[in-house]
This record gives structure tokens, sequence and C-alpha cells, in this order.
């Protein structure tokens, strides 16, 4: 039992960590005309016009 906690929060952090990185992903490679608000794990993407 122990050790599929383990394993589980291994999963998650893994996770976790993958949409970090996306997230910082997709942030450095907007235009610099956009801007985005990020709420709750969601992103929202606007141009300016």
């Amino acid at each position: 039992m122990e050790y599929e906690l383990k394993k589980l929060a291994d999963t998650i952090t893994s996770i976790h960590d993958e949409m970090i990185y996306l997230r910082d992903r997709l942030v450095n490679n907007l235009p610099k005309y956009s801007y985005f608000i990020s709420c709750r794990g969601q992103i929202w993407y606007f141009r300016s016009r």
C-alpha cells in the first residue's frame, strides 16, 4: 500500500511538472503584442488589435 501511494505521488508530481513546462513554453512563444490571463490552471489567450 505504501509503495502504491509513493508511486501515485510521483506520477502526480510528474504530471504537474509537465503542465508547468508546457505553460511556460506557451507563454514564451506568444507574440509580443499578445497577452494571456491564467486563472485556476486555465489559460485564456488574447491578441491585441
